[in-house]
């Protein structure tokens, strides 16, 4: 777990360090202090974007992802069986902003008496890596990797689990938590970023 913090607060540094040298680019000042509104999606940008552009800019905070009518209708009937074994679903690219990392580690720490399966999906250039971590945790019965599957074979996935688990270390907010949110699914989350603006408590838990 050291090692992942150190490892945690050197690409922190780094990220941090980028988007500040952007902000701080004599065009993009130009550009959005001529801009007539500017979008963000969390306050961590707002107080970036304040401290570099002035405490006047005009700053709209939304959220940036949304599902059609269409898609919320089709889910309107849908419930969700009650399981011997509770699998929580993890969705995403498996790079490192994503936390896999982290959720591997609480999992190895986490005592419970209720059988549960952690299905992971996703592609990315982390596969083998996470594939390892599993192995280095013993957690190859616990943490099943299916792959990066179409959005077209979501719904299914969503419909067969019983909670998301959105372990970013850093999202703008996160395509799966709105999907998930949509197939009446319970999201885990951290108490960051875009997220924790639309997880209330009877939506799921912040930590």
């Amino acid at each position: 777990m050291k090692g992942y913090v150190q490892k945690y607060k050197k690409n922190e540094q780094i990220r941090s360090l980028i988007n500040n040298l952007a902000v701080s680019l004599p065009i993009y000042k130009k550009g959005a202090r001529r801009a007539a509104a500017i979008f963000v999606s969390n306050d961590e940008t707002v107080a970036v974007m304040k401290r570099h552009l002035g405490t006047n800019i005009k700053l709209t905070q939304m959220c940036e992802l949304g599902v059609d009518d269409e898609y919320l209708d089709e889910r309107k009937e849908l419930t969700h069986e009650k399981n011997d074994i509770i699998h929580i679903l993890v969705s995403g690219r498996l790079m490192y902003r994503k936390g896999i990392e982290l959720l591997l580690d609480a999992l190895k720490v986490l005592k419970t008496d209720i059988p549960y399966l952690v299905d992971l999906y996703g592609g990315g250039h982390q596969i083998d890596d996470v594939r390892q971590q599993i192995k280095d945790r013993a957690l190859q019965k616990t943490v099943i990797m299916h792959g990066k599957r179409s959005f077209e074979e979501m719904p299914k996935v969503y419909a067969n689990s019983d909670i998301l688990c959105l372990p970013s270390l850093r999202e703008t907010t996160g395509t799966a938590v709105v999907e998930a949110m949509a197939n009446k699914l319970p999201v885990i989350a951290l108490n960051q970023n875009g997220v924790k603006y639309l997880i209330e408590e009877d939506a799921g838990i912040l930590a």
